[in-house]
């Protein structure tokens, strides 16, 4: 199957999908059915849907940071979204109204 532009009501639970966000792509796993919201788009007339649940791929990164040559001891936490299939930890619900839906795999691929 080739990679295409799907609907959310389309959406399969396994299915992997990407999208952007913000400046850059995260690569998610379906983990639950888009359920309509009860409310209409004001111009289009088309459902809303709540929140998908999904999975995906979260690094924590430690920096420490260096100024005039000198290395501080406080640091602070920054979390990288990674744009790969494998070692998902990370569930979340993730908002997919108004976004163009990546469908990289279906589970029926598998």
């Amino acid at each position: 199957m080739e990679t295409r532009i799907i609907d959310i009501e389309d959406l399969e639970i396994g299915d992997e999908i990407a999208i952007a966000c913000q400046s850059h792509f995260k690569y998610l796993r379906v983990l639950s059915l888009p359920k309509e919201n009860g409310k209409t788009h004001y111009y289009t007339k088309k459902p809303l849907y709540k929140s998908v649940r999904c999975s995906s791929r979260r690094e924590e990164i430690i920096r420490t940071n260096v100024w005039n040559g000198k290395t501080y001891t406080n640091t602070r936490k920054e979390f990288e979204w990674k744009f790969t299939p494998d070692d998902h930890n990370v569930t979340l619900s993730q908002d997919l109204n108004y976004r163009d839906i990546l469908l990289i795999k279906r589970r029926s691929e598998f």
